[in-house]
Parts: C-alpha cells; sequence; structure tokens
C-alpha cells in the first residue's frame, strides 16, 4: 500500500511463481496459491483468477480494482518444484498432476524391480509425495487388473475356484511410514545450546502379501 491509499501487487514477467486473486463488493485478495483463498473466504476455485506474468492487481482507494501490464510478458518459466513440492496438494489442479505424475512412474517402476511386485513394498517420503504416491498405486493396479485377465483367460474353463480366489486376491504391497521425531540432547557445551534430532521411520503394515509371485 502506498501513500495515497492505492496498493498493488505484481507478478514477475516469467511467472516463476504463482499468483492468483479475487475480489467482490466486499473484499479484495491476492496469494500465491488458491487453497489458501479457498478455505479463509470460502471462495469456489472457478472463481479465483490468475495474475498473470508481468500483470500488477491495481486496488485503487476508491475501491476500483484493476489487472495493469507493467513489464512485456517473457518467456514463461514457472518453477516445477513449485507445483512438484512446495504448492499445496489440496489445490485441485496440483493434486491431479501429482498424481498424474505418479501414475507416468509406472512403467519405470515395474521395469525396476523387474516385476516382481511379491518382494516389492511401496510407499513415500515426504508427505507432499502422498498425491504422486495414490497415482502410481493406480497405474500398479491397473497393471495387475491386465495381468489377472490374462492369468483367467489362460486357465480357461480348466481354473478351480482356489485358483480363482489366489488370481483377485493379488494386489501391490503398500506400507505406509511413519516418522517419530526423538528430542535428544548430547553432551555439548551449553553457549551452544546444542539440539539435534533424530528420525526413525516404522513400518506400518496395511495389506497382506500375496504369496503369488507376478512377473509377465
Amino acid at each position: 500500500m502506498i501513500g495515497h491509499g492505492d496498493a498493488f501487487v505484481m507478478r514477475d514477467p516469467n511467472g516463476i511463481r504463482p499468483a492468483w486473486f479475487y475480489s467482490d463488493d466486499e473484499i479484495a485478495v491476492v496469494a500465491s496459491e488458491r487453497p489458501a483463498m479457498q478455505t479463509a473466504f470460502n471462495i469456489p476455485v472457478e472463481s479465483l483468477q490468475e495474475v498473470k506474468p508481468g500483470h500488477a492487481i491495481v486496488i485503487r482507494k476508491n475501491g476500483k480494482i484493476e489487472q495493469v501490464q507493467f513489464r512485456e510478458r517473457k518467456e514463461r518459466k514457472s518453477c516445477s518444484f513449485e507445483r512438484i513440492y512446495f504448492s499445496r496438494g489440496s489445490d485441485v489442479d496440483i493434486y491431479k498432476e501429482r498424481k498424474e505424475l505418479g501414475r507416468l512412474l509406472c512403467p519405470s517402476i515395474l521395469e525396476s524391480v523387474d516385476y516382481d511386485l511379491r518382494n516389492t513394498v511401496f510407499s513415500f517420503v515426504p508427505n507432499t509425495a502422498e498425491s504422486a504416491f495414490y497415482g502410481m498405486v493406480s497405474g500398479i493396479e491397473a497393471y495387475l487388473s491386465e495381468v489377472k485377465k490374462r492369468k483367467i483367460l489362460k486357465a480357461g474353463h480348466s481354473i478351480n475356484e482356489a485358483q480363482l480366489d489366489d488370481i483377485l486376491s493379488i494386489k501391490p504391497r503398500i506400507e505406509k511410514l511413519q516418522s517419530r521425531m526423538q528430542n535428544y540432547a548430547p553432551s555439548l557445551p551449553t553457549t551452544r545450546n546444542a539440539m539435534n534430532w533424530w528420525l526413525t521411520y516404522t513400518i506400518l503394515p496395511m495389506e497382506p502379501l500375496s504369496a503369488e509371485q507376478i512377473i509377465l
């Protein structure tokens, strides 16, 4: 805000960092992420507008709000780490993108474990990888659906109930890594006020492991 009562928010010409705004008869709000505004003001995502690169949101003291260009828009150079790590996963587009990234990793993951899902455990670290993990799991499950279909068709009419149950029970093994921060203060000079934190991981079983080894 400047001395005569106007206020403005600017976005860089390359659009490196995100910026969004919303205004109505009562408020004008700008933030780098949509979920913050949606939560605080109960705003539907469709009502939010992106601040264009090289533009500024100018809020006049008389209540007039406009988006004006202050620099020529340059080549888009959005920070890739912004969308895959920094941004809140509760944003609808960020959530979908991260899930799709996880799904696209499936062929490489399956190849890296030699398609041996019997001896493979899937998990994720850090918590921001959870959305991508769900996408990867859906990709693995889609792959297993094809595996089950082929096994059933190959067995034909000779398949018995036990064999069918065994095939249908095939699923990826999913585990949850739970972090526990343990406060550990070693014997160090008090003037340094030293404090170390040790991070330990505990594996909590979530799904039983199928006895059948799955290799195409």
